[in-house]
């Protein structure tokens, strides 16, 4: 090869070396720019349209403030209201009720808050009628406090709706509210929200706007090497000499570098041998005059023992977890011992109703009169959500034995009270006969009626 054929070969393929180095670094600076300026600016559009999902519809907004005329609140008594689709309680205190809800020692409540926090005048109190341990709705001017009191689970509330005692672990919460003049108040949503939820969405513009400003612009760095400039008195002897290759009928590469020479050069190597990967392959399938499809047992044999091998340990693993999960759920001792309890039905006078504790449920015992007997025999199917007959429930008419948990979310329901006179669940307004039959609101079903039979003639034993 002579020295004007090494020089042209050196010189492209330097100039190769150096497109390839720094053009393609080049190139990847420019899709990893482009990429992180696409990414800032889907990043902004989805967070703002997260936050615009956020705001409450027309629907919610026309709901969202509702105004409570207090002259329709006489002293001493509370009217319930609608807002955003919550019982709103509004009560007007007297002198005597707002003396207890300040005299109350605030170290000892459990959520503590002093009633002057907790109104905006004195005489009214307005809070959301939810109560704080399952979202059940309390019942006004009942319990040991005379302020609220939730049937479901036993929750009491003072005169400030403070929680005094009961599983519910806060307040009754006090919406956002203003006067608008001394007899007339409007509810509102809370303002500070709606500040938190401006100041959020700002910042986020903020941050999106900000971000191609972190990004080095494109033309800050030459990646592209510039090529050797040659002057005229290199480029003139090599054109020469390449119009005088051209005047043959064919051109070969030696011609191109300037070769004279008549002999063929031939650019080769024979010391790299082709990779094997013969260290890596089964032995059956070595022999290449071997058809797949006849090793394909031996092959597979391996897998088929291993998957078996698996699956019988699978299997008897899942066994003693499946045992283990059956056995957990099996009653413990000291339930197996309360499983049965006795009741002594003269210590239940005619007309009453007594509550125990039957395997961690409340067990009602129900001494009926002559006239409940009568009328519950009377009713018709045909106006029963579950029917079932009187004589299906009871083994001696005179009492009713049923489990006091409501078939609609098992709240725990009043006795004696009610349309029909039998049982009132307050939570969600399900009415219940004398017989435990359900006859009006949400519960499907009628109260559960426990195995029990008679040892004597009043002595009776459930379970």
């Amino acid at each position: 090869m002579s020295a004007n054929c090494q020089k042209y070969v050196s010189a492209g393929l330097g100039s190769t070396l150096n497109r390839g180095t720094h053009g393609g670094g080049g190139r990847r600076h420019l899709d990893d720019q482009v990429l992180g300026i696409s990414a800032a600016y889907t990043a902004k559009a989805i967070v703002i349209a997260h936050l615009a999902s956020m705001n409450p519809s027309a629907g919610v907004l026309a709901m969202s403030s509702t105004e409570v005329n207090l002259k329709d609140v006489p002293e001493g008594k509370q009217v319930t209201v609608s807002w955003r689709g919550k019982p709103l309680f509004v009560r007007h205190r007297t002198p005597e009720e707002i003396k207890e809800a300040n005299e109350v020692d605030i170290t000892k409540l459990r959520d503590p808050q002093e009633d002057k926090y907790r109104v905006q005048d004195p005489k009214f109190l307005i809070v959301i009628g939810v109560c704080t341990h399952l979202g059940c709705i309390p019942m006004p001017y009942v319990g040991d406090f005379n302020g609220y009191y939730c049937p479901c689970h036993g929750s009491h509330y003072d005169t400030s709706a403070r929680i005094r005692k009961g599983p519910a672990p806060y307040n009754l919460e006090v919406p956002s509210y203003v006067f608008l003049t001394p007899t007339t108040i409007r509810v509102t949503v809370c303002i500070a929200f709606r500040k938190m939820l401006g100041s959020l969405r700002s910042c986020v513009t903020r941050t999106t706007v900000a971000v191609p400003s972190l990004v080095t612009p494109v033309t800050s760095t030459p990646f592209i090497t510039p090529p050797k400039k040659y002057s005229e008195a290199e480029v003139t002897p090599t054109l020469a000499k390449s119009i005088k290759l051209t005047d043959g009928a064919f051109l070969s590469p030696k011609h191109l570098c300037g070769l004279t020479s008549t002999s063929q050069v031939r650019l080769s190597h024979t010391d790299l041998s082709p990779p094997s990967f013969d260290d890596y392959r089964k032995k059956s399938t070595l022999n290449p005059n071997v058809y797949s499809a006849d090793t394909e047992d031996q092959r597979k044999l391996f897998s088929y023992a291993q998957s078996f091998v698996l699956g019988v340990t699978g299997g008897y693993t899942a066994k003693a977890i499946v045992s283990k999960f059956v056995y957990s759920m099996s009653a413990s001792a000291g339930v197996l011992a309360m499983a049965s309890v006795e009741v002594d039905l003269s210590d239940v006078p005619e007309g009453k109703s007594v509550t125990m504790t039957w395997r961690g449920k409340p067990l009602f015992v129900r001494h009926r009169t002559a006239e409940e007997i009568d009328r519950e025999s009377k009713v018709s199917m045909e106006n029963l959500r579950d029917p079932e007959t009187d004589a299906d429930r009871v083994k001696d008419p005179r009492y009713l034995i049923v489990i006091g948990v409501c078939t609609h979310l098992g709240c725990v329901p009043v006795p004696n009270v009610g349309d029909y006179k039998g049982y009132y669940c307050p939570c969600h307004g399900s009415h219940y006969d004398a017989s435990g039959r359900i006859r009006k609101g949400p519960a499907p079903l009628n109260l559960e009626v426990p195995p029990y039979e008679f040892l004597s003639d009043t002595l009776v034993r459930v379970g």
